[in-house]
């Protein structure tokens, strides 16, 4: 019962870190990439919508002098602009947020509602542009832990895509859904298309295989969303069985957030 020898192994693993270190550097390289991507994909539309509530004011103020002596339809042309300038201020607020750095990736606890209404924010003006509209079902208040801008741009890039294959059909829309399984919470993103050809859906998740017309896309879109994903303890799989494109993501279940009223 006495110890009479202690043996140890050592190994250097200074180049597997640096190895590490370089692919952090080159996956926050390639979101970075693809987020700037996003931004200026949705520039012409947003600036079509800022657009619309400028033309409003500018509209509305050269009225204002002749409303001076009739305080009800004066008021009721200060809350139009009022309105115009918090539209402007929340699609302002939405791309400063989605903009932001991704050097320091930090995780909290948020709802996938709260997440869904600035997405729906930023696809907004592409729905718009294409007449695709974009719906939200959310029926849960579960927390995810998450950082929420990467958490955006997955579904920003899930619902463009989805936007891009629809465009052109007569039957064109985009579905969101949020629900709840027992230690899960899970997402459907579902477009009107009829789904992805086996020999593509092996090849959906690899970096720069694209479906989309030359120039019209990087293929780095969904291999970026699942790499999120996968440092989120998510998953994302295409559905066999749907009868229209949906894609399924599933997050760790954290806590349920209580609707107060």
């Amino acid at each position: 019962n006495e110890i009479y020898a202690v043996l140890g192994f050592a190994r250097n693993i200074t180049d597997l870190k640096d190895l590490q270190q370089n692919l952090d550097q080159e996956r926050i390289k390639s979101i970075k990439n693809a987020k700037l991507a996003s931004l200026g994909e949705m520039s012409a539309g947003i600036a079509h919508e800022i657009n619309n509530p400028l033309a409003i004011i500018q509209g509305v103020a050269k009225l204002l002098p002749k409303f001076l002596n009739n305080p009800e339809k004066l008021n009721s042309k200060i809350e139009t602009i009022d309105r115009s300038c918090e539209r402007i201020s929340k699609i302002v607020k939405g791309l400063k947020k989605f903009s932001r750095s991704a050097d320091d990736v930090e995780f909290s606890l948020n709802s996938l509602s709260s997440i869904l209404k600035e997405v729906a924010n930023l696809v907004e003006s592409k729905s718009k542009l294409y007449s695709t509209p974009v719906t939200f079902e959310c029926e849960s208040e579960a927390l995810i832990n998450c950082n929420d801008i990467e958490i955006e741009q997955v579904f920003i890039n899930l619902i463009n895509n989805s936007i891009d294959a629809v465009k052109t059909r007569t039957e064109k829309w985009v579905n969101v859904k949020v629900s709840e399984e027992k230690d899960s919470v899970v997402i459907h993103v579902t477009d009107s298309g009829d789904g992805i050809s086996d020999e593509n859906r092996v090849k959906l998740f690899e970096p720069f295989f694209t479906t989309k017309n030359i120039g019209e896309g990087t293929g780095l879109g969904l291999s970026i969303s699942k790499s999120i994903l996968d440092e989120h303890r998510a998953t994302i799989t295409l559905l066999a069985g749907s009868p229209n494109t949906c894609f399924e993501i599933k997050f760790p279940k954290m806590a349920i957030v209580k609707n107060v009223s």
